[in-house]
């Protein structure tokens, strides 16, 4: 049976059929669609160097301070890619109506443009520690998005991995993880707005396939929680 309250305020119990929000634990469902891709050969072993055809502009995810250690999927999964989400606040959004997409967030994210000539940021990394070491584990959830967005050119240039027409990184992971586990009652929130009454009443607007930011049933901004792109955008 269920243990617990639902809302301690109210003291409402919590029963079987709450609807809860699973929050990071969703970053299990990125990793094991990228496993199950590298499993079909779709996309390389989680330690080789990542093909740009899968990255935001077709370019190399290196570290400049770090040349010789390309970032891996692996690197990705673990948070030791040494990317970090310093510049996250630059895209916080408190509407629904003034998103952007997953993809188009990673990109503005990591590339930058001059001239008609696309570079990767050097902003985006932390300093120090070679990307896969010890020392350079920093949980920063861009390493997650990045991870989604590869996902999600993956199955776009393998349209054979997915039976239905909706080539996104959600769509994959409904049919493929989802589904065949029977978890029916496993949602996204949507691009709208729209999402399931919450077994509690304290978190507000936070739409897992856009960029917004957290704030509570009252309409306050939480500063103190970590702004962040979703991990899926249809």
């Amino acid at each position: 049976g269920a243990f617990g309250f639902a809302d301690r305020t109210n003291g409402n119990a919590m029963m079987l059929d709450n609807i809860v929000r699973v929050n990071t634990l969703s970053e299990t469902l990125v990793v094991a669609a990228a496993l199950r891709l590298v499993a079909a050969s779709v996309l390389p072993s989680i330690d080789s160097t990542i093909p740009t055809t899968y990255l935001p502009q077709q370019v190399s995810l290196i570290n400049p301070a770090h040349a010789t250690t390309p970032i891996t999927l692996r690197m990705l999964m673990t948070h030791t890619s040494t990317l970090s989400d310093a510049s996250f606040e630059t895209a916080r959004r408190t509407s629904p109506t003034a998103v952007v997409d997953l993809r188009s967030f990673v990109t503005s994210y990591m590339v930058t443009s001059s001239g008609g000539v696309n570079t990767l940021s050097t902003s985006i990394f932390t300093a120090g520690a070679t990307p896969g070491s010890t020392a350079a584990y920093n949980y920063a959830r861009i390493n997650t998005a990045v991870l989604t967005f590869i996902i999600e050119m993956a199955v776009i240039a393998n349209p054979g991995q997915i039976t239905g027409t909706t080539y996104t990184a959600l769509a994959y992971v409904r049919e493929k993880i989802l589904s065949p586990l029977g978890m029916s009652d496993t949602v996204t929130m949507t691009t709208t707005g729209g999402f399931p009454t919450l077994s509690y009443p304290t978190l507000g607007d936070a739409y897992s396939e856009r960029v917004v930011e957290d704030r509570s049933s009252a309409g306050t901004t939480l500063t103190s929680r970590t702004l962040h792109p979703a991990y899926f955008s249809d």
